[in-house]
C-alpha cells in the first residue's frame, strides 16, 4: 500500500526543502526525520505512527486496535514535490507488515474498515503536508 501526492510550486527548491522540513518536525508529534539527504539536499525520509482503531459499536468510543507505523518520502525536484506515505507496519509483539494481517481478518467488513482507515488517515496526512508547502506569499 502506497498514497502519493505530487504537485509544482513556483519557488525555489530550497525554500520548498524548508517548508517541508518544518512540517515533518512540527505537524505530528509521532513524526521522526530519519535521514536528511546531505549529497542531495532534495530528498527527507521520516518514520511515523498512528493509532488503528477498531470499528465503532454503539455510542461507544473507538477503541485501539494496533499501533500502525508507516515511512514518508518527500523529493523535491525542479519546483515538483512527490510525498508518499508507505512501508505499512502493525504492532503486536513486533512490528509486521500490514497487508498479511489485514488479510488474516476474519470478516470482510474489517478487511474493508482498516483499508478504508489506512486511506483516509493517509489522505489526511498528505493533505496536511500539501496545504502547509505549497502556500504562495505574495507581496505588494
Amino acid at each position: 500500500m502506497t498514497y502519493v501526492v505530487e504537485f509544482s510550486n513556483d519557488m525555489a527548491d530550497s525554500v520548498l526543502f524548508k517548508r517541508a522540513f518544518h512540517w515533518y518536525g512540527s505537524a505530528i508529534k509521532s513524526m521522526r526525520i530519519v535521514k536528511e539527504e546531505t549529497i542531495s539536499p532534495n530528498l527527507i525520509v521520516a518514520k511515523g505512527e498512528m493509532d488503528l482503531l477498531m470499528p465503532a459499536e454503539g455510542k461507544e468510543p473507538q477503541a485501539k486496535a494496533f499501533r500502525l507505523k508507516y515511512s514518508m518520502e518527500s523529493r523535491i525536484d525542479g519546483n515538483k514535490i512527490t510525498t508518499k506515505i508507505f512501508r505499512f507496519n502493525v504492532q503486536n509483539t513486533i512490528y509486521s507488515p500490514i497487508e498479511p494481517w489485514i488479510k488474516e481478518q476474519d470478516e470482510d467488513y474489517l478487511k474493508k474498515f482498516y483499508l478504508l482507515f489506512i486511506e483516509d488517515k493517509s489522505q489526511e496526512i498528505l493533505s496536511s503536508f500539501k496545504e502547509f508547502v505549497n502556500v504562495t506569499i505574495y507581496r505588494n
